[in-house]
């Protein structure tokens, strides 16, 4: 599906930036100096033009900074449309770029874990939920479940959407880590080249 260019808005805070500073110049050398001097010379000929590149820099960097984000939110739309085996495979991935070692388990009998996932010699047991709805506490409770039986000492439950209160709430007590949709595309932005 073709998705429509948004329109770059012009950096109007660059502008009014160097219209102050050009503007503080003048004022600067003609109260002080009642002409044009050096100070004042010097001051837009190489004050202005540094400050001047350091907003860029830093509108640039803001820029790339939404974008990415901008992007990354896209990625979480597109994953809505998986399967629940296109996801898995997806966050297998994702988690393998963030320095995780993986290791899938069963597609059936899996015992409510879909992975394995090492990091340091920390072993987390790893549930996928891609839901069209908020996860409850039972996708909380299978991976804490889970996670003996595959020797991991963490339980992590990922999904697409969001966690209901009562998820939160078992989550916080059973060392398990819920990441929902904001911290999915958190992640996928990390690892944007674009």
């Amino acid at each position: 599906m073709a998705r429509r260019r948004q329109k770059q808005p012009r950096n109007e805070a660059l502008i009014l930036a160097l219209l102050v500073l050009l503007v503080a110049t003048g004022i600067i050398s003609k109260t002080f100096f009642d002409e044009w001097s050096r100070l004042g010379f010097i001051t837009l000929i190489v004050i202005t033009p540094v400050v001047l590149a350091i907003v860029i820099v830093i509108a640039h960097q803001r820029k790339q900074q939404s974008l990415k984000r901008l992007r990354a939110f896209q990625l979480v739309s597109d994953i809505d449309y998986m399967s629940g085996v296109e996801f898995e495979g997806y966050i297998n991935a994702l988690l393998q770029m963030k320095g995780y070692k993986t290791k899938s388990t069963p597609h059936s009998g899996d015992l409510g874990i879909d992975l394995v996932a090492t990091k340091q010699g920390e072993h987390i047991a790893v549930q996928i939920k891609r839901y069209s709805h908020a996860v409850d506490r039972r996708a909380v409770s299978d991976a804490v479940a889970g996670m003996k039986h595959y020797h991991c000492t963490k339980a992590m439950v990922i999904t697409n959407n969001y966690f209901r209160p009562g998820a939160h709430q078992l989550a916080a007590s059973n060392r398990c880590v819920l990441i929902d949709r904001d911290i999915l595309a958190d992640w996928i932005a990390e690892f944007q080249t674009y």
